[in-house]
């Protein structure tokens, strides 16, 4: 096993449930989520140790290491201060989508799970409204599909400048494979551990609307592909 501990930035919708669940398989693990959901509060020897800010998301979702520093660490905003180029003795990892999935993925996910009128008010319930602009959800969501695109390439953008290693959520065993070449030992996960239901049929609402709003982060999400 590396000396080198993860930290898992999670990007939501992205397969990332699943990355999780094979990397809490390299040694000790702590996830962590809003302390309005998760109120146990995280220690504070590992606040000080990742030199954690971000106080709105330091409840402990789950973990087996009492006092110990963790092996992996996973939270989806209050690590992004960790980056690549900040602590040697960190590996930083992160995951990505398809725009149109991963968009698609986001809007309808959070309808089917216990947090359902807290993301409707969130991401809005009216997929139309938000193709056309005219969406009323909370300010600090992107608006419409033109502000989502933007957002997606500047997460994007932050990711390939800070992370050691991006996997992609259409090739997440090739991504894991990676993993495994720097160096960690990981068990894979026999099944996937989405449950949502599958509704294919909703994938394809107003693609094409869709695909040419979200153009520019495609093109740039191609090209982040090809180098991949």
């Amino acid at each position: 096993m590396m000396a080198k501990k993860i930290v898992f930035r999670h990007t939501p919708k992205c397969a990332g449930t699943y990355i999780w669940a094979c990397l809490k398989t390299v040694g000790d693990y702590m996830s962590l989520g809003p302390l309005n959901n998760f109120p146990r509060p995280c220690p504070s020897s590992i606040i000080d140790f990742f030199d954690i800010k971000n106080t709105h998301e330091t409840g402990v979702v789950e973990h087996n290491c009492a006092q110990t520093v963790p092996q992996v660490i996973r939270a989806h905003d209050c690590l992004n201060h960790i980056n690549k180029n900040t602590h040697d003795d960190i590996f930083v990892l992160s995951n990505i989508r398809h725009p149109i999935t991963m968009f698609f993925s986001e809007f309808y996910h959070h309808g089917y799970d216990q947090h359902k009128l807290t993301w409707k008010k969130i991401l809005g319930d009216d997929i139309d409204k938000y193709i056309d602009g005219d969406s009323d959800i909370a300010a600090y969501r992107p608006q419409n599909l033109n502000q989502w695109s933007d957002q997606y390439i500047k997460t994007l953008t932050l990711l390939k400048e800070q992370t050691h290693l991006i996997i992609l959520q259409e090739n997440t065993q090739a991504g894991l494979d990676r993993l495994e070449d720097c160096g960690f030992t990981i068990e894979r996960h026999p099944t996937a551990l989405n449950r949502t239901p599958v509704r294919p049929n909703k994938y394809k609402y107003r693609l094409g609307d869709i695909r040419k709003s979200l153009e520019p982060a495609i093109n740039f999400y191609d090209q982040f592909v090809d180098n991949y």
